[in-house]
């Protein structure tokens, strides 16, 4: 116990003094150590931040992609039952061509009677109107699919543009706030190290004594300053 007691008093005393002195030092550096690797996890984390913005922008450009073969098959397939609907109307055309020549011939006209060449003929006209019609639609709807594909594709690579100029000012984010860490922590130990070893030296202040009187080429000078009223002495203001 008396030891015990010895040592603390010697801490107290003589030692203690040293130590407790300490403590302020020890504990800013601890500060400055928590602040330095506080920057460093905010660093990591812009990082981080960059490499989810640029796998944001390639699965938006993946799913775009998607979209547009999707609009391109549906451009196809539009095409070709455009192409059924006027092959079918062709056919239709010529079946009722065909039945209204059977009933004229039934009835007793023949194929070149004016009248059942005239049916005939607006029966022709009719399926080729149908036919060029479903053609004409599919091309439309078929070329409206390919215009949908290509914003889709479009949109996804600016998706991508985008996320990559994120993560661009994400990483140089990081990069700022690493080289801002680095910066303060070496100013922290140069400023350190000058409160240590160059603080308490002192600038040699014992000048000598200035004569404003001085002799060249053998004649006298006086540097003291004229002034030329006593607003511009500034003795003058206490």
């Amino acid at each position: 116990m008396d030891s015990i007691g010895e040592m603390f008093s010697g801490a107290g005393s003589s030692g203690g003094g040293n130590w407790m002195s300490m403590i302020p030092t020890v504990l800013n550096a601890v500060g400055k150590g928590t602040q330095y690797y506080g920057q460093q996890k905010i660093a990591s984390g812009q990082d981080l931040q960059a490499s989810a913005y640029e796998d944001i922008g390639q699965r938006r450009a993946y799913i775009a992609g998607i979209e547009a073969s999707q609009h391109e098959e549906n451009a196809i397939q539009q095409e070709a039952a455009s192409q059924r609907t006027a092959a079918d109307e062709r056919k239709h055309a010529r079946i009722v061509a065909s039945r209204a020549l059977a009933v004229a011939a039934a009835s007793g006209g023949g194929a070149s009677d004016p009248t059942v060449v005239s049916i005939i003929s607006r029966i022709a006209g009719e399926g080729t109107y149908r036919s060029m019609t479903a053609l004409y639609e599919g091309e439309m709807a078929a070329r409206t699919s390919r215009r949908q594909a290509e914003a889709a594709r479009y949109g996804g690579q600016i998706a991508q543009i985008d996320a990559q100029r994120a993560a661009a000012a994400s990483r140089g984010q990081a990069s700022t706030t690493r080289n801002n860490a680095n910066i303060n922590a070496l100013t922290d130990v140069g400023k350190s190290l000058y409160d240590k070893y160059a603080k308490d030296i002192a600038p040699n202040k014992n000048y000598e004594a200035y004569d404003s009187n001085y002799t060249f080429n053998n004649q006298a000078y006086n540097t003291d300053y004229v002034y030329n009223n006593a607003f511009d002495n500034p003795d003058n203001y206490g």
